[in-house]
Parts: structure tokens; sequence; C-alpha cells
């Protein structure tokens, strides 16, 4: 396991390790440094870039070259480039949003019409206000000590303290 891996699992993020891997570079590099130790690094030479009145190339070649690469041709291309991109998230947003049109109207289409046969659920027998016990009825006072299953069998049913 390298430095960076063993920092990044010790830290949590890969971000915060390297910065940590910078810090303790660059503080080790100037100790280092003040203790008098050549570092063998070699120092990078800055390009220097050249002036137009350095410049080897002539002002009319310039001229030429840039009306073959057509410059102006090429901003215009890149300025429409960019309102095409800042076209595409808009563009992404209508997508989904008729997309999302279309999965309600598909799902409306798959399941059934519940508001059209609502009449039909209150018409059984076991959504039927008609059928309800009411506390004083008859049938509730009537009802049997043991059940059907134990009169039929000729059993009797376990008491409720010995389950």
């Amino acid at each position: 396991m390298n430095q960076l891996e063993y920092l990044t699992s010790l830290l949590g993020s890969k971000e915060k390790a390297e910065q940590a891997l910078v810090l303790k570079t660059s503080m080790a590099k100037k100790e280092l440094d003040e203790a008098g130790v050549e570092s063998k690094e070699k120092p990078t030479a800055t390009a220097q870039t050249p002036t137009p009145a350095e410049s080897a190339i002539p002002e009319h070649v310039m001229k030429e070259i840039m009306e073959k690469l057509d410059i102006p041709g090429l901003n215009e291309f890149v300025i429409k480039a960019n309102d095409a991109i800042e076209k595409v998230s808009l563009l992404e947003a209508v997508i989904k949003e008729l997309s999302a049109n279309k999965d309600e109207e598909l799902a409306n289409l798959i399941s059934p019409p519940t508001q059209t046969l609502a009449w039909s659920q209150k018409q059984r027998a076991s959504e039927s206000d008609k059928n309800v016990l009411k506390e004083d009825d008859e049938l509730l006072k009537a009802k049997p000590q043991t059940g059907w299953l134990s009169e039929a069998t000729g059993t009797k049913p376990i008491p409720e303290a010995v389950q």
C-alpha cells in the first residue's frame, strides 16, 4: 500500500489525502533546504513566449495563415456551439417532463378504472352497511358458546388458560 492509499483510508477522501501528502513533502523539502542538502530535482526552464517584435514570422504570412484557418468563422462556430450546449439542459428537462406525462398516461391505461367501478364495491355483502351487526341485535346475542366445528366433530375447544 502506497502513502496515498494509506492516507486516503485514514482521512476518508482522496482529496484530503493528496493535500496532506503535498503538505508533508513540502515541509520535508523545506527542512532539507534549510539543512543545506542539494535537491536532485532539475530546475525547469521557463518557456518564454516570443513577443511580436521577436517573432520570426512576417506579418503578411500571419494574415494569410489567419485567413486560411478562418479564425472569425471558427469563433462564430464556437459561439453557436456554446449556445447549443446551453439549450441541452433545457431540452433534457422537456424530455423528462414529456416522458413523465407518457408514464402517467400508460399507468392510467393499464390500471383498471376504479372510480367507474366504485358502485359495485358498495354492493358487495362484506361492504354493505345493511350487514353490520349492532350491539342490540339478536343474532349477536345468539352467538353459540362452542364453534360449529366442535359441534360437528363432537369435541370441546381447548380452554384459553391452557393455551
